[in-house]
């Protein structure tokens, strides 16, 4: 098997083979404009295949999987991994206390808490929230 085709074969979006073939030579030439501008030297197989495993691991849920000639034109396997972004926490103090208040007072979880944080057991039978002026 040849190093395009070993690629090639973990490679989960399957586009424009003829195109990622050729990249993929000029990657290993170090023929690339990136790699060019840059002055990075040539890649080797084993750091595009474990470039492209990195990837896989790490590309997070909410996005598209890259065209494998994207990813062998921006240089991609010199990606680190370990990029995806983190939500920060929110202060849920008032959440808290108001959770405290009804489960103290022996009531349900308040509505509003329920439809904020898409909680299941209101589900289609949480009643609307009414305006109280």
């Amino acid at each position: 098997m040849t190093g395009f085709e070993e690629f090639w074969a973990i490679w989960p979006r399957k586009v424009d083979k003829a195109e990622a073939e050729l990249l993929y030579a000029d990657a290993l030439k170090g023929k690339l404009t990136r790699q060019r501008k840059l002055g990075r030297p040539p890649a080797t197989q084993q750091e595009i295949i474990a470039g492209t495993e990195r990837y896989k691991l790490d590309k997070p849920d909410y996005a598209d999987w890259l065209h494998p000639t994207t990813f062998l034109r921006r240089l991609r396997w010199e990606d680190e991994g370990g990029s995806e972004v983190i939500e920060p926490t929110r202060d849920n103090t008032a959440d808290l206390a108001m959770m405290r208040r009804d489960h103290e007072a022996g009531r349900e979880m308040h509505p509003s808490l329920a439809a904020k944080h898409g909680w299941a057991e209101y589900g289609s039978a949480m009643p609307e929230l009414k305006v109280v002026e």
